[in-house]
């Protein structure tokens, strides 16, 4: 060729289209030069004379090349696509066992929550009946008159500390009643916040 030679031409087709595959034809072939366009890329490198048989042959070999190249690449689409949709998964799989293990230990909450609920209850009623006998108790020394004032000191203190229990009872009563919590789209669920006792 008068202008560029076979080797440029390689060179320049395998640069701008890189999947290109090309035929090497030469009038002068050499062990050297055979080599070289064999290592930039040609697919095949062929001496002159040639038949047709030949050239049809080697094209073939070119074409089934091209198609597997294109079936590779097809491949690896689909492995990178397969692989991306598996990794999402994954994700989902992974943001699904933490919200499960959220959700588990919520549970484990609201049965601690439950289970003090119920001895909260048993202890109320308990500590209120007590606490109801020493208020009648002291009801009937004040109604009995002509107390000493230390006397009458100490049934206003019981009767003031009988207030005070009154008062925690009825903060643990509220242990036993749910904190509801609205969520989206009309949802209402038990809140298993951690309550204040104070």
């Amino acid at each position: 060729m008068p202008v560029v030679n076979g080797m440029d031409l390689l060179g320049e087709v395998k640069a701008t289209f890189p999947r290109t595959e090309f035929i090497m034809i030469t009038g002068y072939a050499s062990v050297k030069s055979a080599v070289e366009a064999m290592h930039r890329g040609a697919v095949s490198y062929l001496t002159k004379p040639l038949t047709s048989t030949q050239i049809v042959a080697h094209a073939e070999k070119a074409l089934e090349r091209r198609i597997l190249a294109l079936e590779n690449s097809r491949l690896i689409f689909e492995l990178t696509s397969a692989n991306d949709a598996l990794q999402n998964k994954l994700s989902e799989l992974s943001h699904l066992n933490d919200l499960l293990r959220q959700t588990q230990a919520d549970l484990v909450r609201a049965e601690r929550l439950a289970a003090v609920g119920e001895v909260v209850v048993s202890i109320n009623h308990g500590i209120n009946n007590s606490v109801a006998g020493i208020q009648a108790a002291a009801r009937f020394l004040r109604a009995l008159g002509g107390l000493a004032p230390d006397a009458m000191d100490a049934v206003k203190r019981v009767e003031g500390e009988c207030r005070e229990i009154d008062s925690i009872l009825g903060r643990l009563r509220t242990l036993r009643d749910p904190a509801v919590v609205d969520y989206a789209d009309g949802v209402r669920m038990i809140g298993i916040e951690q309550e204040d006792l104070n």
